[in-house]
């Protein structure tokens, strides 16, 4: 792995720390698309057979995570590829 990918890497763990302790706002369009963004990164394209109904609920991204955005992540997750 590059230095360049370490750093870039360690640059997303530090994002998502900060959104999930607060510290960086966001609007729920953006919050969703970032999420899902994360999802896409960290499981691939959306798979049916393997993400069952509730599998956003499984990660934490947002302090006060709620279903009405954990569904529209994995709405949004099942348009990326």
């Amino acid at each position: 792995m590059s230095f360049f990918c370490v750093g870039r890497y360690q640059f997303v763990l530090q994002l998502k720390q900060d959104i999930l302790q607060g510290r960086l706002p966001l609007t729920d369009e953006l919050a969703a698309e970032l999420f899902a963004l994360s999802l896409q990164a960290e499981l691939g394209d959306f798979d049916p057979r393997k993400h069952h109904e509730h599998y956003v609920s499984e990660f934490r991204f947002l302090p006060e995570q709620t279903p009405h955005l954990e569904k529209k992540v994995e709405q949004i997750h099942k348009t990326l590829v």
